[in-house]
């Protein structure tokens, strides 16, 4: 079985993002991923972030400012618009996400 990547709140270590695949997309700027796969790459500021799809979203929760926190209510990241009419994506931050590699079901 493949290892995926599931990513994790770094203070309370609360999943947030089903599993993904293991091996990212590399960018320098914010990029597209398709559901199940992610991306590393930097964020307007400079910051390191994993970009994923919205529907990858598992306990994540999205305030009505597009800020991405977990259920504990710590900020991981935010939504993105990469392109006008192109649906959000979340790029949450590196510093404040772990990721745990798995192997089999959640």
């Amino acid at each position: 079985m493949v290892a995926r990547i599931l990513f994790a709140c770094a203070e309370c270590e609360t999943a947030l993002i089903w599993p993904v695949d293991s091996e990212p997309q590399c960018s320098d700027h914010l990029v597209a991923v398709n559901d199940g796969n992610f991306a590393e790459a930097r964020d307007c500021d400079g910051n390191p972030v994993y970009v994923v799809h919205p529907e990858s979203n598992w306990r994540l929760v999205l305030d009505g400012g597009g800020k991405a926190r977990c259920p504990q209510g710590h900020k991981v990241g935010e939504a993105v618009e990469l392109v006008p009419a192109s649906p959000a994506y979340l790029a949450l931050r590196r510093d404040r996400v772990v990721e745990r590699k798995m192997r089999g079901r959640v």
